[in-house]
């Protein structure tokens, strides 16, 4: 095993697993398995063609970007021992088992219904630098870019350090397409948002993959200590961050103890400020918790076209109170709370028969009532209303 494997581990704690993309995380660990066998095994036996089929198959369900990312490391695996174009056919043959997938998707999205899902980008030349800037982003900003920064250090030094060619091509091949892809990709499509913020840290991790053992053992072990040495400090950091942050959220989460069992909850999170929001906090969606632990509907549902975790069998919550509308943004430049978007919300939620409205963010700790509402609890910075 090279030495830069340990480099590449604080990777494992990408911004997308920051940001709760568990599928995602699953289904890239799987790829990157089932790209390390297409790496070392032929697969010409009929035998060997029905476990890559299965294979694609379950890593397509746990996400489907995840499968694209498989495509191309097996993309990256022929190109890089192509010796002429010649061969691209001969090539791409025993890999098309790894297209089995695109039958289901077919099916899945052919029933499919809705707007907003095809491409989108947002701001494309700034999106891209931040994408790969922020590759590590979840806790502290000057930390999270400092670590980022040790890392391309020591995967400096681990590259001049590298013996033979210094980078194994075919992790080269499949690192450049992934950065490529990152690029090229959408910040939205199929209603997915941040696919390319999901795939800068995969080609980041193969690259660093891609260099070479050192000729000289002990300058490898330096280089695994220096791995090593930052995920612990990566582990630390979002440990403690974690932990910190945690304390604020078990108090805001007593307010579930006065929300009505089986009721309608709206929960509102204002934005407390203007600026980008480095650190990544579940502040948005902590009224989901209403649903599991008070049987109650709350607007703060994850809800995507043809991919619903539920169905809502209310027309008027399906169509006008599912993820999303839980978001006040503030008043900018002024950088404040929108009070006067906030209660046209709640008005809006008392009219349709909301029995609580759960009000988080930057706003006042000391917010009056809105009418036909009292104060059932404040905690953390949180506040509670219910119907009279």
């Amino acid at each position: 095993m090279s030495a830069s494997a340990f480099v590449a581990l604080p990777f494992a704690m990408h911004q997308a697993w920051m940001w709760g993309f568990l599928n995602y995380c699953m289904g890239i660990g799987l790829a990157l398995l089932v790209a390390a066998w297409l790496y070392t095994r032929p697969r010409e036996s009929g035998r060997e063609q029905v476990i890559l089929a299965v294979a694609a198959l379950v890593v397509w369900t746990a996400h489907m970007a995840s499968w694209v990312v498989l495509l191309i490391l097996a993309a990256g695996n022929e190109l890089g021992k192509l010796g002429s174009w010649r061969e691209v056919w001969p090539a791409m043959r025993p890999n098309l088992v790894l297209l089995v997938p695109v039958v289901p998707l077919l099916l899945w999205r052919s029933e499919a219904a809705g707007h907003g899902s095809g491409p989108a980008y947002v701001d494309f030349v700034n999106t891209k630098i931040v994408v790969f800037a922020s590759v590590l982003r979840g806790t502290d900003k000057l930390v999270d870019i400092g670590l980022l920064a040790a890392l391309a250090c020591v995967s400096g030094v681990a590259l001049l350090w590298a013996s033979g060619r210094r980078l194994e091509r075919r992790l080269l091949v499949s690192g450049v397409l992934l950065a490529f892809a990152a690029v090229a990709a959408p910040t939205t499509i199929l209603n997915a948002w941040g696919t390319d913020l999901r795939t800068a840290p995969i080609a980041l991790l193969v690259l660093v993959l891609a260099i070479t053992p050192s000729a000289r053992p002990e300058r490898e072990r330096l280089i695994v200590m220096a791995g090593i040495a930052l995920f612990c400090v990566r582990v630390g950091t979002v440990t403690r961050d974690w932990v910190r942050h945690g304390h604020v959220l078990e108090q805001r989460l007593t307010l579930l103890g006065a929300v009505p069992r089986g009721g309608r909850v709206g929960y509102l999170w204002a934005a407390p400020d203007c600026g980008f929001p480095w650190r990544l906090v579940p502040d948005e969606k902590l009224g989901s918790y209403a649903l599991t632990r008070r049987d109650a509907y709350v607007n703060t549902l994850f809800m995507v076209d043809n991919a619903k975790l539920m169905t809502v069998r209310d027309p008027l919550l399906a169509q006008r109170w599912s993820g999303g509308t839980q978001d006040v943004a503030p008043l900018c430049p002024q950088n404040r709370p929108d009070l006067a978007a906030m209660n046209v919300k709640i008005a809006g939620m008392r009219a349709d028969g909301f029995d609580a409205v759960w009000v988080s963010g930057g706003i006042p700790a000391d917010l009056p009532p809105p009418p036909g509402f009292v104060v059932a609890k404040r905690a953390g910075g949180d506040t509670l209303f219910v119907r009279r």
